[in-house]
């Protein structure tokens, strides 16, 4: 919306980056809250549960490949030159092994969709976003901490820009507001 609002885009090609979003945001969701549920019980150990993490990431990266080849998203329409590449994947020249990462625009390849799912997925503590013992039930400073690391992400793996940060956030949003929480305050009043 932001982008056909500053004239840089037409409607027509945003669809298929907005449907990816969605779709993609649901899987997400979908994955931490039933990761969270099963770690429910457990005692938390932050190396496994990001092993598994980094895991379904690398699932979650060749659905999102697969996913944006289904709809044929234009990504280097639809992308802003606003992004925040450590590695510019348009030089590759000095280093050969980006090469299977991006193509000749400079849009992720499978290979690039997998590093960044997997390391947003990884760097991400996303269970503690839909833990039912979490202190508030929703967290403006969850969102903008997925959001910050996404760019983190972004800055390494390149993935078109805005759109890797929507759907961070929208991620962090969705996940918080369909989990369960136990306010604590209210059960010390009724005590």
């Amino acid at each position: 919306m932001l982008t056909v609002a500053r004239n840089e885009g037409s409607a027509a090609s945003l669809v298929s980056g907005i449907a990816w979003t969605g779709i993609m945001s649901l899987l997400m969701t979908w994955t931490v809250l039933f990761l969270a549920r099963r770690w429910e019980s457990k005692a938390e150990d932050s190396i496994v549960f990001r092993f598994v993490q980094l895991t379904v990431g690398v699932i979650l990266g060749i659905a999102s490949f697969s996913l944006s080849e289904f709809l044929m998203v234009p990504w280097s329409e639809i992308a802003t030159n606003q992004n925040f590449v450590f590695i510019n994947p348009a030089q590759q020249n000095w280093n050969k092994s980006w090469q299977g990462f991006y193509d000749q625009n400079s849009m992720p390849l499978l290979a690039g969709h997998i590093a960044y799912f997997g390391s947003l997925m990884w760097i991400v503590r996303w269970w503690r976003q839909s833990d039912v013992l979490r202190k508030n039930r929703f967290s403006v400073w969850a969102i903008a901490w997925s959001v910050a690391m996404a760019a983190f992400v972004q800055g390494l793996f390149y993935f078109p820009a805005p759109w890797c940060l929507i759907l961070a956030g929208v991620t962090s949003f969705s996940l918080q507001m369909t989990s369960p929480w136990l306010d604590y305050s209210e059960n010390k009043k009724l005590a």
